[in-house]
């Protein structure tokens, strides 16, 4: 497999366990808090932010940094995958010779 697509699939799959792990704990979470808990937090995020919406273009833009942040990480992952690989590769060949 190509090394470029095979770091790519493990930044991919790091954060698919991340996003995971991160979903186990707060659902953990809010079960240790209960249902009352988890209801008024609901309540009061509806009051702050939907109620009264955010004007579309600030949506827009935070939605854009954030997803701009993702992809950054992603690359970044996938760049330190590549650079590890080539130099696991280079020590390997220097052991052969």
């Amino acid at each position: 497999m190509n090394r470029n697509w095979s770091s790519k699939i493990f930044a991919a799959a790091s954060f698919g366990i991340l996003f995971g792990l991160y979903m186990h704990h707060d659902y953990v979470n809010w079960n240790r808090l209960g249902r009352e808990a988890l209801l008024a937090y609901d309540v009061r995020r509806f009051d702050l932010y939907m109620a009264q919406p955010l004007p579309i273009i600030v949506t827009v833009f935070g939605a854009t940094v954030l997803a701009a942040g993702v992809f950054a990480l992603y690359e970044a992952i996938a760049i330190g995958v590549v650079a590890i690989q080539n130099r696991l590769r280079a020590e390997h060949t220097s052991l052969k010779q």
